[in-house]
């Protein structure tokens, strides 16, 4: 394999934990900062995934927990753990996690597919 073409196939990852333990990644570019959990303010009527709005240098940003989004218990301390602020699609949102571990670099073959959201977790609209 040319050095050429490992770097084409490279990755950046960043891995956390969520609540039980489970070890999970998310690209580095799609990453602006982790800082802790700042105080939430909670939106009546707004999906079971979204902890709430957190407000960030004056600007709003929804806070998902992620261990709820795929189907694990939330966090303990509600307050605990850290925010992952990403920025995907053009669009900021934080990830509500138990820890961030540390970065690595590996190739893309060496990654694996996301777990599957149990059908019971997904919520559907109203037709």
């Amino acid at each position: 394999m040319s050095s050429t073409k490992a770097r084409a196939d490279s990755l950046s990852l960043l891995l956390f934990t969520l609540r039980s333990g489970k070890l999970m990644a998310i690209n580095l570019l799609k990453v602006s900062e982790i800082i802790p959990c700042p105080p939430l303010t909670k939106l009546p009527e707004s999906h079971p995934h979204v902890k709430g709005i957190a407000t960030l240098r004056g600007a709003s940003l929804s806070v998902i927990d992620l261990s709820r989004a795929i189907g694990e218990r939330p966090l303990e301390d509600p307050n605990g753990g850290c925010l992952i602020v990403t920025d995907v699609s053009r669009s900021k949102q934080g990830l509500h996690v138990q820890a961030v571990s540390k970065i690595v670099h590996c190739l893309t073959t060496d990654i694996r597919p996301p777990p599957l959201v149990p059908a019971a977790c997904v919520r559907t609209s109203p037709a």
